[in-house]
């Protein structure tokens, strides 16, 4: 079931009932134009909300496992309302039923977790993801995309660092010679051999523009991970990651090739980047990860500074562990690790096919 399907009306207080901890307000729903009444007898009237007191109330709503102190993992706004949900319960194709879920007010929240105080008060399709061992808060505005769509999950430690596309160009200037020689190639078909190669040349060039594209929106929406240099000569980072779609642990070192900017190409040189994630397989988890360095699309060293704070300590100590058990330097690739201790030991790992395009084999 759909946000919107839960909130197709408007929620009603019918009573609030003072329990000694947070006041729960039992609400009604409309759902797919089907009452759900909080109390036998009650009726709503949509569209029209007759609680007063419900205008100054931030509506949220929480799940049962978090109504009964389960910890909170993530808040999704939708419609103006906040759904609030552990790490379990977060919905990717269905909200929870209107009967699975009860309003609560902002102290409810605040107690759990002292820095939501003052940050509620977001846009629709901002998501707000709580780090399970330190309390800390990530905030995850929706942004407009133009590039090639992907996916509707929604980054849980989002970049959101911005994107400067004449530098970005310059940076990577050298992932753009074979496109440019293929469209002078349909270019120059077109002009001395038939006008009917504009068409793959129009498509061609389109289809380049929308990954420049869909990489600017990986500055924005991306995964803020780390990864380190780890041959600077030909410009290979290692980045860590987990490839879990929301259920399950998935560990993976990720190697690539990307233009670098002159200044950070030094061995063992720390980078955040902006993680991209693709499924094209029936996997519990994503088979594509794209990790985007900062610095080659921000020419802001303050923005990469703050970037790299904001990687917890933890998953630098695990990268440069995991880059040191490497015999010398590994080809590009994906490379599971704490197999044993994550859900990749219920999977035949050589039976995945990973998504690499024009990759060392």
């Amino acid at each position: 079931m759909r946000a919107n399907e839960v909130l197709q009306g408007v929620f009603q207080v019918l009573s609030a009932q003072n329990t000694g901890g947070p006041t729960l307000l039992n609400l009604c729903y409309c759902v797919r134009n089907s009452w759900l009444p909080g109390l036998p007898g009650s009726k709503c009237q949509y569209p029209i909300l007759r609680a007063n007191a419900f205008a100054d109330f931030m509506k949220i709503v929480v799940t049962t496992a978090i109504q009964e102190g389960g910890p909170i993992r993530m808040l999704c706004k939708k419609e103006g309302t906040w759904f609030v949900f552990s790490d379990e319960e977060y919905p990717r194709d269905a909200y929870p039923a209107a009967e699975n879920l009860t309003a609560v007010d902002q102290d409810f929240l605040y107690q759990k977790y002292p820095l939501l105080e003052g940050q509620l008060d977001q846009k629709d399709g901002t998501t707000i993801t709580i780090e399970p061992s330190t309390g800390a808060i990530n905030i995850n505005p929706r942004h407009f995309h133009v590039g090639i769509p992907t996916h509707d999950y929604q980054s849980t430690r989002q970049v959101n660092a911005g994107f400067s596309l004449p530098y970005y160009l310059v940076t990577t200037r050298s992932n753009y010679t074979t496109p440019l020689l293929i469209l002078a190639g349909l270019l120059a078909a077109a002009l001395f051999i038939g006008w009917f190669f504009y068409l793959p040349l129009v498509l061609y060039a389109a289809y380049q523009i929308l990954v420049i594209a869909k990489i600017r929106d990986m500055y924005y929406s991306g995964d803020l991970n780390p990864a380190i240099v780890i041959d600077a000569e030909h410009n290979k980072i290692a980045s860590l990651t987990d490839l879990s779609m929301g259920v399950g642990h998935y560990p993976i070192i990720r190697i690539r090739k990307y233009p670098l900017p002159e200044a950070y190409r030094t061995n063992g040189q720390k980078i955040p980047v902006a993680g991209a994630y693709q499924n094209t397989e029936d996997y519990s988890h994503w088979n594509f990860y794209d990790p985007n360095p900062l610095p080659s699309g921000i020419k802001d060293k303050t923005i990469i500074a703050e970037k790299l704070a904001a990687i917890p300590p933890v998953e630098w100590t695990t990268l440069q562990e995991e880059i040191h058990k490497f015999d010398g330097i590994p080809k590009e690739g994906y490379y599971p690790i704490a197999v044993e201790q994550s859900d990749w030991k219920d999977i035949d790992l050589s039976s995945i096919t990973w998504m690499q395009f024009g990759e060392e084999k």
